[in-house]
C-alpha cells in the first residue's frame, strides 16, 4: 500500500504559530489518500504477533490489510520495516520522483533504504536531483538493539524522509532567502537505555514501540498512527481533533470499558514520558536537569487505578504551567471524550492564572468591532491598529488601514497587540513588510540539536513610510509576543508598553502509550538575535508608568498613547534603536516541588 497524502498548512490551535508540517507535492488527488494495491508482505517474525484492523479515518475507510504488532509487557511495539510499510508514500520508503515545488523544472528521486545487520537497522534517507545546482542529501539513523540506542547523522533526517516536505508559511506571501546553522551538530543519539526501553530483536528485524516510532518519525507531520487496542488509526490531527465524531472513532474500542490498564503499560507510561519531555518539549530545565527524575513524584499515581492514571497524566501538562501546552484528550481507557473534570484535578498556576486575570480586565474594554481599523488619537497625527490574533488574512487588513491612514496624512502607526494571543507566525513576517522593503532576520534554537538558526526572510507586501510603534501587554501571547521581538532586533519600530505573556516555541501534539494526546511547545523555538529564548516574555523600550492589572483602561486611552509616541517622535526625528530582551530563568521545576508530595 502506497499513502499519498496532501496535508494543508494550519495554525495548530489558537495560540500557535505555524509548526513545519509534511505535505506531498503534485502526487495528490481530490482525495486526502490514495491507496494504491501494493502494501505489506505477511510477517515470518519469530516473535508472537498480532494483526490488528488499519483504518483509514481521514478518508473514514477500512484498509485492505492488517499491521502486525508484537505485545511486549503490555505495550505495542511494531517492526521499523513493517511501520515503513505502512506509511509509504507519505515516507519515500519506496522510490519516487517529485517536483521540488509547483513550477520546478526539475526532479528528485527520494528513497529510505533498509539495512539489517545482526543488532542493528541503518536507514538511509537518500534525495537525488536532476539537476546539477541542488546538492545530493543522504541522512543515516541507527538502531541499535544491543545498546538500547537510535543514532542520527543530522536532524533534518526527519524531515527528508517524507515524500514532500515544506513549511507551512511558504503558501503565505513572504520568501525566505537563507538559512544559516551557526553550529551544526551533524550527530543526535536517543539513548532508550536510560528510560529503561527496551529495543526488540526477533534476527529478521527490530520492534520499536509504536508510540515510540511514531513520535520518532512523524513528529514534523499533521498524519499520524493511534493504537487504541483494539485496532491501528491513520488520523491527522487538524482533522480529528476539531470533530467530535471523529474523536469518538479514534478511541473506539473494546478497551473502553476495561476497568484496568495493565501494569506493563501504566510502568511505560511513566518512562516515555520523561523520554518524551527530555526531546520534544521545548522549555528545559535548569541545569539541564532531566524531566526523567522530575517525573519520579509522579510514578506511584500513574501506576494507580485508570482514573488516577489519566488525571496524574493531565496534571503533569497542567503544572508545566505553560500556555502553549494542554491535555487535548484522555486514552481508550477511558470511552469519554470529555477530558476528565477540571474541578477534580483543582490546579491553579502563576502564570496561567496571571494570563487569565489580564485577560479577563483587558475585555472590558477592547472593542472587536475596532478590530484592524484605523482608530486615531487627538491630534489625528496617530493610528492606533489593534488585532486579537495574527490571522491568515491579518497583513490584507492592515493594508487597507495603513492606505486608508495614509491618505489622511497621519504620521505614526500604533500595531496594538496587548490584546493578542498568537496565531500564525508567517503573518508576522507579512506584516513585517509594512516596516521595510528590505529583508529581515528571524532567529531560532532547537534544544534537542543545540542548534542556533538565522533565516533572512523577505516580505511580499509593500511598505509604507510611517513611525512605527507596537503596544504590547501582559497578554501579548505566542507570535503576539514574537512579533514584537523581530521588530527590534531588526530595528523597524520601538516596542511601548509592557513586558509581554512570552510563548516561543511553534506547538506539537504528541500521543501517549496509554492513548493520552498532549498538546506541547516544540523544539522549534523563537528567539532575539543572541539566540535568547523568548519563552517568559520581551521587555518593550518604552515602558508604562502604570500598573496595567490595576488601571488597564490606559492602554485603551488614546490621549495617554498621543503623549507616548508624540514624545518619542521629538526625541528621536531619525530614531536608531539599539535593544535588549530580558529573559526570565525557566522555573518549570520549582513550580512543580509543592506538587504530588
Amino acid at each position: 500500500m502506497k499513502l499519498v497524502t496532501k496535508l494543508s498548512a494550519i495554525s495548530l490551535g489558537a495560540f500557535s504559530i505555524f509548526a513545519p508540517i509534511a505535505v506531498i507535492n503534485n502526487l495528490t488527488t481530490e482525495n486526502n489518500l490514495l491507496i494504491t494495491k501494493r502494501f505489506l508482505s505477511s510477517s515470518n517474525s519469530g516473535f508472537e504477533l498480532k494483526a490488528y484492523d488499519y483504518v483509514n479515518l481521514i478518508d473514514n475507510k477500512y484498509l485492505n490489510t492488517k499491521i502486525n504488532l508484537h505485545n511486549h509487557n503490555g505495550v505495542a511495539y511494531i517492526g521499523v520495516k513493517e511501520f515503513l510499510k505502512a506509511l509509504d508514500g507519505l515516507i519515500s520508503f519506496s522510490k519516487i520522483r517529485v517536483r521540488p515545488t509547483h513550477n520546478s523544472t526539475f526532479f528528485k528521486e527520494k528513497e529510505i533504504t533498509y539495512k539489517f545487520n545482526k543488532d542493528k537497522v541503518t536507514l538511509n534517507s537518500v534525495t537525488k536531483y536532476s539537476n546539477n545546482s541542488q546538492n545530493n542529501t543522504d541522512y543515516q539513523l541507527e538502531i541499535d538493539s544491543k545498546n538500547n540506542t537510535i543514532t542520527v547523522s543530522d536532524n533534518n533526517f526527519f524531515t527528508d524522509i517524507f515524500a514532500f516536505y515544506r513549511r507551512g508559511e511558504e503558501d503565505l506571501n513572504i520568501d525566505f532567502l537563507d538559512t544559516k546553522i551557526l553550529n551544526k551538530n551533524k550527530h543526535i543519539v536517543f539513548d532508550l537505555k536510560k528510560y529503561g526501553i527496551d529495543v526488540l530483536n526477533d534476527k529478521k528485524d527490530l520492534y520499536l514501540p509504536l508510540v515510540l516510532i511514531n513520535q520518532l518519525f512523524l513528529n514534523q507531520s499533521n498524519v499520524q498512527l493511534y493504537f487504541n487496542g483494539e485496532r491501528i488509526n491513520l488520523f491527522a490531527y487538524s482533522k480529528t481533533l476539531r470533530r467530535v465524531d471523529f474523536l469518538k472513532q479514534l478511541k473506539k474500542s473494546y478497551f473502553n470499558n476495561v476497568n484496568t490498564i495493565s501494569p506493563g503499560l501504566k510502568d511505560f507510561q511513566h518512562k516515555y514520558l520523561g523520554f518524551l519531555f527530555d526531546h520534544y518539549y521545548g522549555i528545559k530545565l535548569d541545569k539541564n536537569a532531566s524531566y526523567k527524575d522530575l517525573f519520579k513524584k509522579y510514578e506511584k499515581y500513574i501506576k494507580a487505578d485508570n482514573t488516577t492514571h489519566y488525571l496524574t497524566s493531565r496534571y503533569l501538562i497542567e503544572q508545566l504551567d505553560d500556555l502553549h501546552s494542554s491535555y487535548l484528550l484522555t486514552g481508550y481507557y477511558n470511552k469519554n471524550l470529555d477530558v476528565i473534570n477540571r474541578a477534580v484535578l483543582n490546579t491553579s498556576t502563576p502564570r496561567s492564572d496571571k494570563y487569565k486575570d489580564i485577560a479577563r480586565r483587558l475585555s472590558v474594554y477592547y472593542n472587536k468591532d475596532l478590530n484592524y481599523k484605523n482608530v486615531y488619537t487627538p491630534d489625528k497625527k496617530t493610528s492606533i491598529i489593534s488585532f486579537k490574533n495574527f490571522e491568515i488574512d491579518s497583513a490584507k487588513k492592515i493594508e487597507q488601514s495603513l492606505i486608508e491612514a495614509k491618505k489622511n496624512n497621519v504620521k505614526n502607526i500604533v500595531l496594538d497587540v496587548s490584546f493578542n494571543s498568537g496565531g500564525l507566525l508567517g503573518t508576522a513576517y507579512e506584516i513585517m513588510g509594512f516596516l521595510t522593503d528590505k529583508p529581515f532576520k528571524s532567529y531560532s534554537y532547537n534544544p534537542l540539536t543545540k542548534e542556533q538558526k538565522v533565516e533572512t526572510i523577505k516580505s511580499g507586501f509593500k511598505k509604507y513610510d510611517f513611525n512605527y510603534y507596537v503596544l504590547t501587554s501582559p497578554f501579548s501571547f505566542s507570535a503576539g509576543n514574537i512579533f514584537p521581538q523581530l521588530v527590534k532586533d531588526n530595528n523597524l519600530a520601538k516596542v511601548i508598553g509592557f513586558k509581554t505573556a512570552g510563548g516561543a516555541s511553534a506547538i506539537s501534539q504528541a500521543i501517549l502509550p496509554t492513548g493520552d494526546i498532549v498538546q506541547l511547545s516544540s523544539n522549534y523555538v523563537l528567539t532575539n538575535k543572541n539566540h535568547q529564548s523568548l519563552e517568559y516574555g520581551v521587555n518593550p523600550d518604552i515602558k508604562f508608568n502604570f500598573n496595567p492589572f490595576n488601571e488597564t483602561r490606559k492602554l485603551f486611552d488614546r490621549s495617554f498613547i498621543q503623549d507616548v509616541v508624540n514624545k518619542d517622535t521629538s526625541k528621536l526625528k531619525n530614531p536608531n534603536f539599539s535593544q535588549t530582551s530580558f529573559v526570565e530563568p525557566n522555573l518549570v521545576h520549582e513550580l512543580l516541588k509543592t506538587q504530588l508530595t
